[in-house]
């Protein structure tokens, strides 16, 4: 089988063991790693696995056509993530990222018909399904959780004050924010920066305390700026003037990352 000739020059480190859709068994052995034994319940995937692995192996995981066996999802990722440079050196991944770039064009056309197709596809789900793992916000980035108890609001929330912190927010000041719901609850986070009763604390025990009047900030707060910095966009320059502003009033300290 072509796919097993694949993975006996990928896997290096670790041993799976598959199962391939036509019932052979086959072991891939290296260097001590993760064990992990898989299950191919359709013929398509060992031309899909050989072509294009990083995205028809989570979609065969998903859709139940390979199941694990022995281990599990985590040590599964595991496994494929130290062996991941020899796969991209391969001949046939090479082809394939040569033949993506050929057709690059074709798959990025988008005219009016198909953006709407995609769109609807995309958004044009159920309330039930983002209250599954959305806050009442609908809030799509990131929650910052303080502690093991917090809940998705409660997260949510940390984050939207920690972004106010950043830039200084204070009465009366005017913040342009691109959704309805990312207005409200910047609107919401500055209201409770306001509010010593509920202002935003730091999480680490490092920290030190901010000037008088001013919302306390996580120590990495700056190295967090200066990161975010990095993308392109006009978020770059207001993240570095937050960076600024906060370096020269004294309101935050950094300790170098470790």
């Amino acid at each position: 089988m072509l796919l097993a000739r694949f993975l006996s020059r990928i896997i290096r480190v670790g041993r799976l063991e598959l199962v391939d859709a036509s019932g052979q068994h086959h072991v891939f052995a290296g260097a001590p790693g993760p064990i992990v034994a898989v299950r191919l319940h359709d013929k398509a995937l060992h031309g899909k696995f050989i072509i294009n692995p990083r995205l028809s192996v989570p979609e065969a995981y998903m859709d139940g056509t390979l199941t694990i066996e022995q281990g599990d999802i985590y040590a599964f990722l595991d496994l494929l993530a130290r062996n991941d440079e020899l796969m991209v050196d391969t001949l046939v991944w090479r082809l394939a990222a040569r033949l993506a770039r050929l057709t690059r064009r074709l798959h990025q056309y988008n005219p009016v018909a198909r953006s709407r197709r995609n769109v609807a596809h995309h958004y044009d789900l159920s309330d039930e399904l983002y209250d599954l793992f959305l806050d009442r916000d609908r809030q799509y980035s990131c929650a910052y959780f303080l502690g093991a108890d917090d809940d998705i609001d409660t997260a949510q929330l940390n984050k939207r004050r920690h972004i106010a912190a950043k830039l200084l927010l204070r009465p009366g000041r005017k913040v342009l924010a691109v959704a309805g719901a990312g207005s409200r609850s910047i609107s919401r986070a500055s209201a409770a920066l306001t509010s010593p009763a509920s202002r935003f604390r730091p999480s680490s025990s490092r920290s030190r305390s901010a000037a008088p009047r001013r919302p306390a900030l996580p120590t990495a707060c700056a190295l967090c700026c200066a990161t975010t910095a990095r993308s392109a966009g006009n978020t770059t320059a207001l993240f570095r003037s937050a960076c600024s502003s906060m370096s020269a009033s004294g309101s935050t300290r950094s300790s170098s990352p470790r």
